[in-house]
């Protein structure tokens, strides 16, 4: 569990707002690489960066959980620490027992693996900023370099990147929101890792160290807004007072499901697969699911509701097809929308992560190419806020019904009319 009480450590860290490390809670590198080599005491940044770097890909990239090997390019490392030096610094923290590795590497394909070990794995991480102001100008102009690879020549990438960094947040009242909640998740597992992860996504916020980028995989934006837990986008706000309004598409990835279904079956759908349809645009088909898995009106509470949302995710959309015929939830769901359930099976056959990734593809296209980019055409970003969290979209109050019409629009292009819902963040 997180503590409200400061870290004696964090007495040793640097005080200014310049590049942050963060090792975990307990361990102290000084000492450790004094008894090794003293040499290395000059480099001490350095040999706490590689856990930073472990850290901050697992709490910034939601495909890593705690247990994921984080997989760690050499010749991109060796930019950040030197060729000499990093090895010895990977071989340093696997022979104190604070990460491992895997054995997964291929040459030119696959890097290798490292994680925290059991040990290390679940503390809290704290910030010990940066000693040597040499190794800080070359974590700047690296970091500056990785963000160029973003691509802003396109003109909703630029919108995205220029309204991100229009972003504020009252950080101390986050911080103190997020160690209250702590305080009250004795009972949760892993509270001390999910707590001090979002501490540093909102610590990246407060000082300006933003990050987007769009995977190739699902063509989704990632950055700092989509990794802020739903209950902590409350405490963000812009300089120029506007209020931020959330603008929610219900049941969202389902109804993406039936874009897919409409391009694919055209006009000839199945009577289950327009009533799916129709569950879907009216944002209702988790209650008509409910209803036919006989779910009592006592276990349909706005956590029940989530949980049971994760369920059929994980056993319906997103599971293999070897195991479905298992799974009561799958099978439930096939007699109430059989046609449905043939067409994510027929989508799964080959390989079952392929239907999330055409989701995923879907969702950007409407969303990024389709909402932002008709933004972007029409308005300057420093005119117009609006910023993507994957199946929603951030804006102002002034704005909210123009991008609601849009989204609408989107839509509407594959013969969809989704129900959007707004919800006051501030």
């Amino acid at each position: 569990m997180l503590s409200l009480e400061k870290d004696s450590t964090l007495i040793l860290a640097k005080v200014s707002r310049g590049q942050r490390v963060y090792i975990p809670s307990g361990l102290n590198t000084r000492v450790l690489l004094s008894s090794k080599n003293q040499k290395w005491l000059n480099h001490l940044d350095k040999f706490n960066y590689l856990l930073s770097y472990l850290y901050f890909i697992r709490a910034t990239h939601v495909k890593y959980r705690k247990n994921d090997f984080i997989p760690l390019h050499a010749a991109t490392f060796r930019q950040y620490v030197g060729r000499r030096l990093a090895a010895d610094i990977v071989s340093f923290w696997i022979e104190q027992g604070v990460i491992e590795e895997n054995a997964q590497y291929i040459v030119g394909k696959k890097s290798k693996g490292y994680r925290f070990t059991s040990e290390y794995r679940n503390r809290k991480f704290i910030d010990v900023g940066v000693i040597d102001e040499r190794f800080e100008k070359r974590l700047r102009t690296l970091e500056a370099r990785r963000q160029s690879t973003f691509d802003t020549s396109y003109t909703p990438h630029a919108f995205l990147s220029f309204n991100l960094h229009e972003l504020r947040i009252e950080a101390e009242r986050a911080i103190h929101y997020l160690n209250c909640e702590a305080l009250l998740a004795d009972a949760v597992e892993d509270a001390n890792v999910i707590f001090s992860e979002q501490h540093l996504v909102i610590k990246t916020v407060e000082e300006r160290r933003f990050w987007i980028k769009r995977d190739t995989t699902g063509n989704r934006i990632h950055n700092n807004l989509t990794n802020l837990r739903a209950d902590m986008r409350q405490f963000l706000y812009l300089e120029t007072g506007e209020q931020l309004v959330n603008l929610d598409i219900r049941n969202s990835q389902p109804l993406i499901l039936c874009v897919l279904l409409k391009k694919h079956f055209d006009k000839q759908m199945p009577v289950d697969m327009l009533a799916y349809i129709e569950q879907c645009e009216k944002g209702q088909l988790y209650e008509a699911l409910m209803d036919h898995f006989d779910l009592p009106i006592a276990e349909r509470t706005e956590k029940a509701r989530k949980a049971f949302k994760k369920r059929v995710f994980g056993n319906v959309f997103y599971g293999k097809n070897s195991t479905a015929p298992n799974k009561k939830d799958w099978r439930l769901f096939a007699e109430l929308y059989p046609s449905v359930a043939g067409f994510i099976y027929d989508r799964k056959k080959h390989d079952y992560t392929q239907l999330p990734i055409d989701m995923q593809r879907m969702e950007a296209e409407i969303m990024i190419d389709g909402v932002i980019g008709e933004i972007a055409k029409g308005y300057y970003p420093q005119d117009f806020f609006a910023l993507t969290i994957h199946d929603s979209v951030v804006t102002t109050r002034e704005n909210a019904e123009y991008v609601k019409y849009l989204m609408q629009l989107e839509f509407a292009k594959f013969g969809i009319n989704p129900t959007i819902q707004q919800e006051n963040l501030n």
